[in-house]
């Protein structure tokens, strides 16, 4: 008779296969024996996709096939925080994604701000970009609503930058 601790094991992400979409995950309950690649579990793969990966040594749980007897036939269908590796938050009405070079996208609904804070390039691609808002605008310290010009002079002339 299989019981639900040779089902739903704890494991450590050992290899990643990105092409495949899946991950080798070594058990420390089984003797430390390495899975073969297990399927990554998906919020959605069909028309909608959503992927994202694991780091080496991240810590996983692990559902294997109740009716095989070997390691290979698995999925992987998710990680969990531990003391060691704690959540980025403790506020039930925040949503977040924080990436290992520091990127990180918040949703808060009790205010209903999203924040997106990247030590690199945020690009948007779009036909049309639309941004509404009852506030300002500024970049660079400059203000769409507030800022001047300088080199202000009648006629066809072109204006300095904004100020």
């Amino acid at each position: 008779m299989v019981t639900i601790n040779q089902i739903v094991v704890k494991g450590y992400i050992d290899a990643i296969d990105t092409a495949t979409h899946t991950a080798r995950a070594v058990i420390p309950d089984k003797d430390n024996k390495v899975t073969g690649p297990l399927q990554i579990l998906e919020k959605n793969t069909l028309n909608n996709k959503h992927q994202h990966s694991y780091a080496i040594g991240e810590q996983v749980l692990i559902i294997f096939d109740p009716n095989s007897k070997n390691l290979n036939e698995g999925w992987i269908i998710g990680a969990m925080y531990s003391s060691a590796d704690t959540p980025p938050v403790s506020d039930a009405n925040v949503e977040t994604a924080v990436f290992s070079d520091g990127t990180s996208v918040v949703m808060n609904t009790s205010n209903g701000t999203l924040s997106i804070d990247s030590p690199g390039t945020v690009n948007i691609k779009a036909s049309t970009v639309n941004i509404e808002g009852s506030g300002d605008v500024v970049i660079n310290g400059i203000s769409l609503v507030n800022h001047t010009h300088s080199g202000v002079v009648p006629g066809g002339g072109s204006t300095g930058k904004p100020q």
